[in-house]
């Protein structure tokens, strides 16, 4: 009979610990890349809205942050008992009017945004993340009601690309300040990546035409530039 017990208490504990939510899920920045619901429809968000990088960054005690088209999002995931299944206690969303015809802002917002008393309703399940050929990783997980996202820990950089003579930035490398300027058109947004596709910061109306990177430590810098003829990925090296 102790036997019996022994067996059974390393199965239940070998099992937890092979359930044990994958490390890579916390602390980084996922971007989404692409939502299907359950009547089949896919939104992929590198074609139907390039100008826009919704992401959400999950840290280990669970706190979640997030951007989706025109909202910030926040708030506290709980684990299942299964330990793979996650859902919102609590939630916090902004209410700005993203001009969305669609209406899809809370569907891209997804599980973070909605906090029900029922554990199987807006549950994050089947969450799983895969390494990429091209050194990043894929995170996918399905909700229920069905519906399938996929996320990765870069950002879609290769939407809406335009004639690099548009902008011009200067000094590149630098050591601090990087100036930009164009000479048609409007410059909408400014948002500066580490190499890894972890967001820095974002800038969008009124900000001067230069970024200060002094503070940030030596390496390459992703700087994704939002115009109005378009939208341009450049790498920066700050030294």
């Amino acid at each position: 009979m102790k036997n019996y017990f022994l067996i059974l208490f390393l199965f239940i504990f070998n099992y937890s610990k092979a359930q044990d939510p994958d490390p890579n899920l916390f602390n980084q920045t996922w971007y989404l890349y692409e939502v299907n619901d359950t009547e089949g429809e896919h939104v992929f968000l590198e074609n139907w809205y390039p100008d826009y990088a919704p992401y959400v960054i999950i840290d280990e005690f669970l706190n979640f942050n997030g951007l989706g088209l025109c909202n910030t999002f926040n708030g506290v995931l709980v684990q299942e008992p299964s330990l793979s299944n996650f859902r919102a206690i609590s939630s916090d969303v902004t209410s700005n009017s993203c001009g969305d015809p669609f209406n899809y802002e809370s569907l891209f917002i997804g599980p973070f945004g909605y906090v029900d008393s029922d554990p199987d309703f807006y549950t994050i399940i089947n969450l799983q993340i895969a390494n990429d050929t091209d050194g990043f990783q894929t995170l996918t997980y399905i909700t229920q009601p069905f519906i399938g996202y996929l996320y990765r820990n870069t950002p879609i950089l290769s939407v809406d690309q335009f004639d690099e003579n548009i902008i011009s930035f200067h000094p590149n490398p630098t050591k601090g300040k990087v100036y930009f300027s164009s000479d048609r058109g409007t410059l909408k947004s400014i948002t500066i990546l580490s190499i890894s596709g972890k967001l820095i910061f974002q800038t969008f109306k009124n900000f001067s035409n230069s970024i200060d990177l002094s503070s940030l430590e030596n390496g390459i810098y992703i700087a994704e530039i939002v115009h109005s003829e378009g939208k341009g990925v450049y790498k920066i090296l700050k030294n």
